[in-house]
């Protein structure tokens, strides 16, 4: 049986437009990204379009704008894919050390606005806490190192567990094969519409789309500019609003 047949639990595996139709007392697992949805990802947009670029060119015999055409380029040819999360693989083809440019900036690490308020109001559900990234284990180790952002979690699954990133369908095989889950009683929040669309396929009960996932650049489009029905939010503050009224 494919993922999307799944049906089991009392919630339909179909979508709904707003927070208030979601009953959190029937929720078994809360699945949530990090960056761009607990975390600003202005972090590691700066890092991809101006601290890389920089010490390339600083580095190398490349203009500063060849370089970054050259990181913007290795970027959409790998976009959505195992190398574009892997540091291993970006150093490689950049001929620079990626942990070594990244660490000095961990500073610039921080909570998107009601990330925490939150966290406080999602650890009063009896649904378990699942934090679902995509990130190379270094950066994990690094932003948990910086925020401690795991201990708030029952569990961690990254695509590395899987060899797969939640963009692709055996993300989602892997997780209910190696876990059980009942992915019609999940909720997944994120801010990547293709990562929601790979939920919502699976049989993921609720995908919940973060709107302003950066606090400096902004965001592109939308899940329903695309044609999908995911729930729209500007912040996880929302939900944290929507679970304290039941």
């Amino acid at each position: 049986m494919s993922l999307a047949n799944q049906t089991t639990g009392s919630i339909a595996n179909m979508q709904t437009q707003s927070l208030s139709n979601i009953d959190w007392s029937q929720i078994d697992t809360v699945l949530v990204d990090m960056d761009g949805t607990l975390l600003d990802l202005s972090f590691d947009t700066r890092f991809w379009t101006q601290i890389l670029p920089e010490h390339i060119a600083a580095t190398t015999l490349l203009e500063k704008e060849d370089a970054r055409q050259k990181v913007r380029a290795h970027g959409e040819r790998t976009l959505g894919t195992m190398q574009w999360y892997c540091l291993d693989h970006w150093t490689e083809s950049m001929g620079v050390d990626i942990r070594a440019i990244k660490k000095p900036h961990a500073h610039l690490i921080r909570w998107l606005p009601g990330a925490e308020l939150f966290l406080a109001a999602l650890k009063k559900l009896k649904a378990d806490r699942w934090l679902a990234t995509n990130a190379h284990p270094y950066l994990l180790s690094l932003k948990h190192e910086r925020l401690q952002i795991q201990a708030h979690f029952h569990r961690t699954v990254t695509a590395y567990d899987f060899n797969s990133p939640k963009e692709s369908p055996e993300f989602w095989r892997a997780l209910t094969s190696n876990f059980g889950l009942d992915l019609s009683r999940c909720v997944m929040i994120d801010d990547s519409i293709p990562v929601l669309r790979s939920a919502q396929t699976a049989g993921v009960g609720y995908s919940i789309e973060i709107m302003h996932p950066d606090s400096e650049f902004g965001k592109a489009s939308s899940g329903r500019d695309e044609g999908h029905d995911f729930i729209e939010i500007d912040s996880v503050a929302e939900i944290a609003a929507a679970m304290e009224r039941g």
